[in-house]
């Protein structure tokens, strides 16, 4: 069973690093708007 836990594990690391490169560079119109501009990218870097 603990196989089945640690795939679990894996699969959520996967999830929340795929869903913050989406959110990079598709979601900063979207995200960017409430926190400085619509180009967040560009003051962080």
């Amino acid at each position: 069973m603990s196989g089945w836990w640690a795939a679990i594990g894996v699969g959520a690391l996967l999830a929340v690093v795929a869903v913050r490169e989406v959110l990079r560079w598709r979601g900063g119109r979207w995200f960017g708007g409430m926190r400085s501009g619509s180009r967040p990218d560009d003051e962080e870097s």
